[in-house]
C-alpha cells in the first residue's frame, strides 16, 4: 500500500506528466528542425544543434532564464520553465538523429512509389514517416531515460515541492525537511521499474554515434582549439576579476571536477571494454536500472564517513557512464573483423597486437570521443557528486549549482561559461585524429 501511495505521489504524476507533454513537443520541433537542416543543406543550422547538445544543464538553465526574462514571463518556478529548458536541450539531438535517419533512406524507392501514382501524402507517410519510425522511436526514449534522471534542471527551474520529479524528490526525502529513506527508496523503485521498461524497448539500439562521428571532416587542429579554450578561460578569468565576482572555491573546485572526470572517462572506457571481450557486456548496462540518485544514496549511507568521496564519486560515475559506452561503441565492436584477426593471430601475432593493429585502428576515433563524450558528462555532473560535497570537495558543478540556488546569476554565468567551453573541447576531440 506504501509503494502504491508512492507511485501516486506529487513526484510520480509530475515526472510523467512532463515527459508526455515532452514528447509531444520534441516531436514536432525535432521534424521541424530535420526537415529544414536537410532542405536548406545549411551547415551552420548543423553546427548549431551540434553545439547544443553536448551543452552542460546549467548551460540549459541560463538559456531558459533569458529567455524568459526577454519575453517578460514570470514562469519560472514551474512545470513550464523545466519543460522550456528539456526542448532546448533535447529537439537539437533529435534533430540530428532524424536528419541523419532521413538521409540514410534509399531514394529509388521515394521514386517507385511516386512512379506508381502515390501522392505526397502517401510518399511522406509510407516512406519518410514509417522508415524512419524506428530511429525517431529509439532517440526519444534515449531522450526520456535522459530526463527521468534529470536533476540539476529541475532543482534550478521548479522551485521544489510540489514542481519535483522522482530524481528531485529522492534528494529531497534525505536532505531537506526530515529524513524519509522509505519514501525515497520507494520513489527509486518506481523510477528503477521505468527505467528498466524504457531500456528493454531500447534493447535494440539503432545506429551508434561513432558511426556519424566519423564521417565528419576534421575542421580545425587541436593546438587551435587548445589556444581557444585557453584564450577563452583566461578571458573569463579576467572578466571576473573586473566585475569583483566572488570566486572563492572556484580553483579548488575546477580542479576536482578535471581530475575526478579525466580517471572517469579513462577508467570507464577500459573497464567496459574489458566487460565486452570477456562476455560479460550485460554488466555495463547495469547502470541503466537504477536510478542514480537512489545509487548516490546508498553508496552515501555506507560508504561516506568512510571512504574519500573522491573514490565514491569515482566509482558511481563510473557505473553510471557505462552503458553509455554500451549503448554507442559496443555496436561498432560487434562488427569485428574475425578473419583478419585469425590470420594475424595464425601468423604469429599475440592477441593483443592484432588487436591493437586491427581492431583498435578502426575504432580509435570512435574511443576518442567517446572518451571526450564522458568527461564532458563527469564535468558536469551534479547528481553523484552533490551529497559527497563538502569545504575541502566541492567539484565546479556543485559550485555553479549552489550559485545559481542563491540566486547569483553573475557567478553562475562564469561557471557555465568555463564548463561550456572546456566540455565542447572534449566533446570535440575527434576532429584532430587523422
Amino acid at each position: 500500500m506504501i509503494l502504491f501511495s508512492d507511485f501516486l505521489s506529487a513526484e510520480t504524476l509530475y515526472t510523467l506528466k512532463l515527459t508526455l507533454v515532452y514528447s509531444s513537443l520534441a516531436l514536432l520541433l525535432s521534424w521541424a528542425g530535420a526537415l529544414a537542416c536537410v532542405k536548406l543543406k545549411s551547415r551552420r543550422l548543423f553546427s548549431l544543434f551540434e553545439i547544443f547538445w553536448v551543452l552542460p544543464g546549467f548551460a540549459y538553465a541560463l538559456i531558459t532564464l533569458f529567455t524568459l526574462k526577454m519575453l517578460h514571463v514570470q514562469i519560472r518556478y514551474s512545470m513550464n520553465s523545466v519543460l522550456i529548458a528539456w526542448v532546448i536541450a533535447g529537439v537539437p539531438y533529435l534533430s540530428l538523429s532524424f536528419r541523419q535517419a532521413w538521409l540514410d533512406l534509399d531514394l529509388r524507392e521515394r521514386d517507385a512509389l511516386v512512379t506508381l501514382g502515390a501522392g505526397p501524402a502517401q510518399v511522406w507517410y509510407y516512406f519518410d514517416f514509417l522508415r524512419t519510425l524506428p530511429t525517431q522511436l529509439s532517440s526519444l526514449l534515449q531522450q526520456y531515460w535522459l530526463y527521468l534522471t534529470s536533476f540539476s534542471l529541475v532543482m534550478i527551474l521548479s522551485g521544489g515541492p510540489p514542481n519535483e520529479t522522482l530524481e528531485v524528490g529522492i534528494y529531497t526525502s534525505v536532505r531537506l525537511n526530515q529524513v524519509n529513506f522509505t519514501h525515497a527508496c520507494a520513489l527509486g523503485l518506481w523510477q528503477m521499474l521505468i527505467l528498466i521498461l524504457l531500456r528493454f524497448f531500447l534493447r535494440k539500439q539503432g545506429v551508434p554515434i561513432s558511426d556519424r562521428r566519423e564521417k565528419q571532416s576534421h575542421r580545425v587542429a587541436f593546438k587551435k582549439q587548445f589556444f581557444l579554450l585557453l584564450a577563452g578561460v583566461t578571458l573569463a578569468i579576467f572578466f571576473a576579476k573586473w566585475k569583483g565576482l566572488d570566486l572563492d572555491g572556484f580553483w579548488l573546485g575546477l580542479g576536482t571536477s578535471l581530475l575526478l572526470a579525466a580517471t572517469v572517462s579513462g577508467f570507464t572506457l577500459i573497464f567496459s571494454l574489458a566487460l565486452y571481450y570477456s562476455g560479460l557486456r550485460w554488466c555495463a548496462e547495469l547502470g541503466a536500472w537504477i536510478s542514480p540518485m537512489l545509487l548516490t544514496l546508498f553508496v552515501w549511507k555506507i560508504f561516506g564517513f568512510t571512504l574519500p568521496p573522491l573514490l565514491c564519486c569515482f566509482l558511481l560515475q563510473s557505473l553510471l557512464f557505462a552503458p553509455w559506452v554500451a549503448r554507442s561503441f559496443f555496436p561498432l565492436l560487434d562488427r569485428s573483423r574475425t578473419f583478419e584477426l585469425e590470420a594475424a593471430r595464425t601468423l604469429g601475432a599475440s592477441p593483443f597486437r592484432a588487436w591493437r593493429e586491427i581492431e583498435w585502428n578502426r575504432v580509435k576515433i570512435s574511443a576518442q570521443w567517446m572518451a571526450g563524450f564522458i568527461f564532458s558528462l563527469s564535468l558536469t555532473e551534479v547528481t553523484t557528486v552533490l551529497l559527497f560535497s563538502r569545504n575541502d570537495f566541492e567539484p565546479l558543478s556543485v559550485w555553479v549549482q549552489n550559485y545559481f540556488l542563491r540566486f547569483r546569476l553573475d557567478e553562475a554565468i562564469f561557471g557555465t561559461g568555463v564548463l561550456v567551453m572546456i566540455s565542447y573541447f572534449a566533446v570535440s576531440r575527434e576532429e584532430r585524429a587523422a
